[in-house]
C-alpha cells in the first residue's frame, strides 16, 4: 500500500481525501459510495484490482454506523498538499501583474513568501501570441476596476457604474454583476451584469467605464438562478466548415477569435475542420464579425439564417467594390 501513495499529489490519494473530508463535514457514505467516488476519479481506468480496492477501504475505513455508512479512522478534514508543478504555476501567476486584481496586494505578498523556494517559470523557449491592442490589466484605471468587480463578485455586491456605449450614449445604473470575461481575440475585458427591471443580462466593454464602485446593495440570491435560465434560453450555435490552408494559419486565427467561447471540433480530413461554436444571443453581431474575418476559410453550414445574413453582407461589399 505505501506504493500507492508515494507521490502526494496522487489522484487515488487525492479523491480518499476528499471523501474522508465529506464524511467529517457530515457526509454520509456507504462502502459502494466510496468505490462509485474512486471509480469516478479514474474514468475508464481500472486503477488497481478490487482486492487492493477493498483493502484500502477496509483500512481507511475500519468501522460501520448503524446506517451502514463508513466510518474514517481519521476524524478531521484531510488538507490537500499542493504537488511542484501546482505550487509553480500559483507562484507563476502571483507574479504576473496581467493579474494581480485576483488578489490584495497583502496575500499576494504572503503567498510569495510562502513559496520562495519554488524556482521560477522559465519561459524560454515558450511560443507567445503577439497580442492586440486593448486592455492592460497591469495599468490603471483598468487594474483598479478589474479589482472591483472581482470583489463584487466575491462578496455579492452590486455595482454602481457610469457607461459610455458605442453610440456615445450615456448609462448609469446600479446592477449585480455576474461574470468577469475576457476575449483573447480582442484583448478586452468585459463585465456582464443582471438588469432586474428588464430581466436581462447587459454586456459591458469595461474600458468605456466612466465610473465604478461597489453598492452597499447586496445582489439578491436568485440572481445566478434568473442570469443561467435568461442564457439558456437564448442560448444559439453556429456550425462552419474550416480550411486551413498552407500558410493561413486559419486554424490559430479561429480558436483566437472564439476563444471566448464554448466550442466543439471535429478533424473531416487533413486540414479540414467541422467547428460548433455555441453563444448567445446579444453576441450574435460579433460572431457573425468573426466569421466573416476568417474569408475563404470559413464556410458556415449551420444555422440558415446566420448563413444568409453572411451572404448577404458578402453580395453588398461585392457590389460596392464593383462600383467603384
Amino acid at each position: 500500500m505505501a506504493a500507492l501513495f508515494n507521490n502526494e499529489n496522487a489522484l487515488l490519494l487525492r479523491a480518499l481525501c476528499r471523501v474522508v473530508s465529506d464524511i467529517c463535514r457530515g457526509a454520509r457514505l456507504s462502502e459502494r459510495d466510496v468505490k462509485k467516488r474512486l471509480g469516478e476519479a479514474f474514468p475508464g481506468e481500472d486503477f488497481f484490482a478490487s482486492d487492493a480496492e477493498q483493502e484500502i477501504i477496509d483500512v481507511l475505513f475500519p468501522s460501520r454506523e448503524e446506517d451502514g455508512s463508513v466510518k474514517p479512522f481519521y476524524e478531521a478534514p484531510v488538507p490537500s498538499l499542493p504537488s511542484g508543478d501546482e505550487r509553480l504555476w500559483l507562484k507563476t501567476m502571483l507574479l504576473d501583474e496581467n493579474v494581480s486584481f485576483l488578489l490584495p496586494d497583502e496575500l499576494r505578498e504572503k503567498l510569495l513568501a510562502r513559496l520562495a523556494d519554488t524556482p521560477d517559470f522559465s519561459f524560454a523557449g515558450v511560443w507567445e501570441k503577439r497580442q492586440a491592442k486593448g486592455d492592460n490589466p497591469a495599468a490603471e484605471p483598468l487594474k483598479g476596476r478589474l479589482a472591483l468587480i472581482w470583489k463584487a463578485l466575491r462578496e455579492k455586491k452590486k455595482l454602481r457604474y457610469v457607461n459610455i456605449d458605442k453610440s456615445g450614449t450615456r448609462h448609469e445604473n446600479t446592477l449585480a454583476p455576474c461574470r468577469l470575461e475576457y476575449d483573447a481575440a480582442m484583448n478586452r475585458f468585459f463585465l456582464i451584469v443582471w438588469d432586474e427591471a428588464e430581466h436581462r443580462a447587459v454586456k459591458i466593454n469595461i474600458h468605456r467605464l466612466e465610473t465604478l464602485e461597489i453598492s452597499k446593495e447586496a445582489v439578491p440570491a436568485d440572481t445566478e438562478e434568473k442570469f443561467m435560465s435568461f442564457l439558456s434560453a437564448r442560448k444559439s450555435e453556429v456550425t462552419f466548415r474550416l480550411i486551413d490552408k498552407k500558410d493561413t494559419h486559419a486554424f490559430d486565427r479561429c480558436y483566437s477569435l472564439f476563444s471566448a467561447y464554448d466550442k466543439e471540433a471535429c478533424a473531416e480530413e487533413e486540414d479540414v475542420y467541422t467547428i460548433k461554436v455555441y453563444f448567445q444571443d446579444f453576441d450574435r453581431r460579433e460572431i457573425i464579425a468573426r466569421l466573416l474575418s476568417l474569408g475563404p476559410a470559413a464556410v458556415v453550414l449551420e444555422s440558415a439564417d446566420i448563413r444568409e445574413e453572411i451572404i448577404a453582407r458578402l453580395k453588398e461589399a461585392w457590389e460596392i467594390y464593383s462600383e467603384e
